[in-house]
Parts: structure tokens; sequence; C-alpha cells
């Protein structure tokens, strides 16, 4: 387990860069994803934390893992790990055009009958 003290935040532990590149795996599925659950086996099992930065290692320790991985290395495009160690170089901004393009997808898919009942046959389907 990972332990931390109480007066440590977050972003002690994970940056705003990792956090969305993790999330941006998936972002579709923002409460459960397999995809991110995939990826959740490189997170270490220990971290320090360095006072003088006042950072926690995790990060580092889990993109390292990450890259040190054989689907990583072999190179396939569509691999999560590959996905993820590619989403940490994207701006935010890029982020958010993404998000934008598929919540404008989705609001215009809800405009027609097959679409409204695909997306209640998928919510119906997580419940």
């Amino acid at each position: 387990t990972i332990e931390m003290k109480a007066d440590k935040t977050l972003s002690s532990v994970l940056s705003a860069r990792a956090f969305n590149a993790l999330m941006m795996v998936d972002f579709w599925n923002p409460i459960y994803s397999w995809r991110r659950a995939v990826l959740m086996q490189y997170v270490p099992g220990t971290a320090s934390f360095d006072p003088e930065s006042s950072r926690y290692d995790l990060e580092d320790a889990f993109i390292t893992n990450v890259k040190k991985s054989g689907l990583y290395t072999q190179g396939d495009r569509e691999s999560l790990e590959i996905q993820f160690i590619s989403l940490l170089e994207v701006e935010l901004e890029q982020h958010q055009k993404r998000i934008q393009a598929y919540l404008n997808h989705a609001r215009d898919r809800l405009k027609t009958s097959e679409g409204l009942l695909g997306c209640l046959t998928l919510a119906e389907s997580r419940r």
C-alpha cells in the first residue's frame, strides 16, 4: 500500500499532467475504465516522499514501469501503454478540444432516434 501523510495533497502524488494523461486514456468512461485498470499494474506498491521537492516518487516510478513494459517496448501504437505515454505530451487545451468534440458528437447523436436508443441501451447495460 502507498502511505502518505494527511497534510499532503494529490498534487504531490500525481501531477496534473500525469492525471490528465491517465484520464484521457479512456475519458468517455470517467468512473470505471478497464483501460485505466490495466495500467494500474504499473503502479509501484510503495512510494517515498522527498521533503526537498515535496513530491512522492510514485509518478516517476509509474511512468518508468510503463516504459519498461513489453507492450510499450514493442511499439504497438494501439497499446494502452503507448497511448498513456503519448498523452503525457498533450497540452491541456488539446484534451479539452477532444472532450468537446466527443460531447458535440454525443449531442448530435441524441437528436436521432437511433442515437437516443443507443445511449439508453448503453446506460441500461451499465446499471
